[in-house]
């Protein structure tokens, strides 16, 4: 009887771990662990490529295995829009609790960072952290908000931002009221875990100058934030068209892998090239570069195309860090690097730095749907200073045709954030 009374006593405190408050700072603490875990993985990766460039030319063998392994659903991890849907969360239950299409999942990661493809790593993080949190939660008890709050923590500890973080559960879930109040535990742990780590406030950047103030009256600076809004929307759009298309005739002919493999030699053939070259891996140098304005014409359009092919064949990755890369080298072109200024008789007075950070969130603005999350990461990168600029260029691309986003499943209805404070 004594026995009895104990296991449940135990089961009861297990579920209390799995489903109550007890569990948030677990989660939050997983959101930290795997994105440490997977940023760490993903840097030897590189360094593999690093040490032996010729890899590079093992992209069309690389993206023939992994489209082998894609179409054997017991191999392959489902995506993330159907494992946060309740709809299609019960038909991934058994393979949620194996840890075989992990680890062939991030084997695939490895291999397409290791030879250099154009691919990120903040999305291998957030599908990752929802995936273990399915297994260790049954799927028919994990509401689809509890997981897109956690998408937003797994998003902001992979960036270094939890605004944004909160912000894109809020405009791509669909978060209820009455879990608000969890939502917020859950980020408040995150910040509290994450500063205990010794860490800063998880939200300004590395790249802000704090000393440096713009005046938000010169009106030439609206204009250099409209251009860049409608240019950073169009080269994202290209990078959806270009998925979707190639995705969608891959779908369509008879002997894909082969279709795959010649997709995968032009690939090849663009990384290899001067022009390329540069947009091989991750590219955190070039970010770094385009920080201190020093981009070249064409690397903004390179880097879409060559993205947009390693997605689009199956290489395994993130869209994330690419996404910076093309955003913060297209706002680099805006200040007259290397003699490449796009506006020769505008005043300026943008910083590299800023001018950067609002060329990517008008890019991840389009790509992701999510302007207000788009905005946190501006104001993160660039500084306070950037804020009415970057209100206005994501708000431009934003409204950039296409319905294709980043994040869960595409809709005409992205922006659901009026649902909260209309």
């Amino acid at each position: 009887m004594r026995r009895s009374s104990q296991a449940n006593s135990k089961k009861n405190v297990s579920k209390r771990v799995q489903h109550g408050w007890a569990a948030i700072p677990i989660w939050a603490f997983l959101c930290i662990l795997v994105s440490e875990a997977v940023g760490r993985f993903i840097e030897s990766a590189g360094q593999v490529h690093e040490a032996w460039p010729q890899t590079l030319f093992f992209i069309p063998l690389v993206a023939v295995l992994l489209s082998w392994m894609d179409r054997h659903e017991r191999l392959r991890i489902p995506g993330l829009s159907a494992l946060i849907h309740a709809e299609n969360r019960l038909a991934h239950q058994p393979r949620s609790r194996k840890i075989g299409p992990l680890i062939l999942f991030l084997f695939a990661v490895f291999l397409s960072h290791s030879i250099g493809a154009s691919v990120g790593r903040e999305g291998v993080v957030i599908l990752v952290t929802v995936f273990i949190f399915l297994a260790v939660r049954h799927e028919k008890d994990s509401e689809s908000d509890e997981i897109a709050s956690l998408v937003g923590c797994a998003f902001a500890a992979a960036t270094g931002n939890v605004v944004a973080g909160a912000l894109l559960a809020i405009e791509t879930g669909d978060l209820k009221r009455q879990t608000m109040l969890r939502t917020f535990a859950l980020y408040a742990c995150f910040v509290g875990i994450w500063v205990a780590l010794g860490r800063s406030f998880p939200f300004f950047q590395s790249t802000v100058h704090p000393t440096n103030s713009l005046g938000w009256t010169e009106f030439s600076r609206y204009f250099i934030a409209v251009a860049i809004g409608f240019t950073a929307g169009a080269l994202s759009f290209l990078f959806h068209l270009i998925v979707k298309k190639l995705r969608s005739f891959l779908e369509r002919v008879t002997r894909p892998q082969a279709w795959i493999f010649l997709i995968a030699v032009s690939l090849t053939a663009l990384l290899a090239s001067p022009w390329g070259v540069t947009s091989q891996g991750l590219g955190v140098e070039g970010i770094r570069r385009f920080f201190q304005a020093q981009a070249l014409l064409f690397e903004p359009l390179i880097k879409t195309i060559a993205t947009a092919f390693s997605i689009g064949i199956g290489l395994k990755g993130g869209e994330y860090t690419p996404l910076l890369w093309i955003g913060s080298s297209l706002g680099s072109l805006f200040s007259g690097a290397s003699g490449s200024r796009l506006v020769e008789w505008m005043p300026l007075g943008f910083t590299a730095s800023q001018l950067a950070a609002l060329g990517f969130g008008g890019v991840f603005a389009q790509a992701s749907r999510c302007p207000l999350a788009s905005i946190a990461l501006v104001v993160g990168l660039g500084g306070w200073g950037t804020l009415p600029f970057a209100i206005l260029v994501c708000a431009i691309s934003h409204s950039i045709g296409g319905t294709d986003s980043l994040y869960l499943i595409p809709s005409l209805d992205r922006w659901r954030i009026k649902r909260y404070f209309l």
